[in-house]
């Protein structure tokens, strides 16, 4: 028995060692047990994230396992298989399993003799330790909607679903030069897409946009309720034009798009709604964010409200409220405003920024069955920001 990972073939009876950093310790450990299944045999070496490697740990993993695969976000923790090859090519002169790295695209790396070869794959993309047909299929089938799909949170939440497995991903967007990016990635994946021009504070449009998936998929299992603005200014300087644009786009676009998505979804027995929200709401806030705060706050109020009211009908409801992340709209927003990215980070305790690709995690977990009794909750990715005891 064999099945492909991301470059290598792994065959029942192997002994695999997949070393990660603890960012990406959910998909490891999902996938030592689906390697279980197949017989071969995965044991998971955590290392820290941005600290030195451990030498002595890599050179035990590599004398005592037929294969390291490391499975790690370049974005994040950058080479780790580079680095893990290294390590081992001059600590560790004995004979270990052959060493496979690519790069950032994809494309196999091997500058170095085949008799001086070691062993690590390792996968650039924190789903990509399985192929799309591999046995890590969370969404296997599933028929997913999202708003504000092209960039951003949307558009890292689309990819990480299709490479879970998911049948057909339609997306909206203003900016269609951006949809037809992540449709032409969704159907190298092998997903089917949708794609469509849409101001989602149009509400007529939005109705027919998600009748649009139903009409073309059959139905509509997970909806995501993700286009947004952000931005503000000092509350005595708020225009009536922003406090409106803010709230429609921010949260009555939300509740539109996810009564349209519940009622399909009342009528075929259940799915599952999304909604980006923001750490910003309820406890803690920021100045010149109130407008926004209001927004996100109202959307985690209105995900509380849903919950109670579909639950028992088989819909769960539920949001994710990410922190300072190193996106584009986050940017123009802090540059608006000049806020140096040292006085950001100083505020949160793992000291960076949230990538979208951690956002777009925690999507296919609440999508997922494995978030099967959770409901009504707001999912706070923000490296420890809300828990800080005085964030100002």
């Amino acid at each position: 028995m064999e099945f492909t990972a991301a470059a290598v073939t792994l065959r029942e009876g192997e002994d695999v060692a997949l070393v990660t950093t603890g960012i990406m310790a959910h998909k490891v450990l999902a996938a030592a047990d689906q390697l279980q299944a197949r017989g071969i045999s995965g044991h998971v070496l955590h290392l820290p994230t941005l600290k030195p490697l451990d030498v002595p740990a890599i050179i035990d993993v590599a004398q005592r396992f037929d294969r390291l695969i490391t499975v790690e976000n370049h974005s994040i923790i950058g080479g780790l298989g580079s680095a893990i090859a290294e390590t081992v090519t001059e600590h560790a002169p004995v004979r270990v399993p052959r060493i496979g790295i690519r790069d950032r695209a994809g494309h196999a790396i091997d500058s170095r003799p085949a008799k001086e070869q070691h062993a690590v794959t390792s996968a650039s993309n924190p789903a990509a330790i399985y192929r799309r047909d591999g046995p890590v299929n969370r969404l296997q089938g599933k028929i997913v909607g999202i708003t504000g799909g092209g960039a951003g949170f949307g558009r890292a939440m689309a990819l990480a679903f299709a490479r879970e497995g998911a049948e057909a991903v339609a997306i909206c967007d203003l900016n269609m030069e951006d949809a037809a990016a992540t449709v032409k990635d969704l159907e190298e994946i092998g997903a089917k897409t949708l794609a469509v021009e849409l101001d989602v504070t149009d509400t007529a449009g939005l109705r027919a946009y998600v009748q649009q998936i139903v009409d073309t998929f059959g139905r509509l299992d997970v909806w995501v309720g993700n286009a947004g603005i952000a931005g503000g200014s000092p509350a005595e300087d708020e225009s009536e034009e922003f406090w409106r644009k803010m709230i429609d786009l921010d949260l009555n676009a939300v509740f539109f798009g996810a009564q349209a998505a519940g009622r399909q979804m009342l009528e075929q027995g259940g799915g599952v709604i999304l909604s980006t929200a923001s750490m910003l709401i309820e406890q803690h806030t920021q100045a010149y964010r109130t407008a926004y705060g209001v927004a996100k706050t109202g959307v985690v109020n209105l995900t509380r409200a849903l919950a109670v009211e579909w639950g028992g009908r088989g819909i769960r409801v539920n949001a994710i409220g990410p922190g300072f992340a190193n996106t584009g709209l986050f940017q123009r927003g802090r540059t608006a405003h000049s806020i140096p990215v040292e006085d950001l980070l100083s505020r949160v305790p793992m000291g960076r920024f949230v990538e979208v690709e951690e956002i777009a995690a925690a999507a296919v977990f609440l999508a997922s069955d494995e978030a099967s009794f959770i409901n009504g909750h707001l999912l706070l990715v923000d490296g420890g920001w809300s828990a800080n005891s005085s964030p100002t």
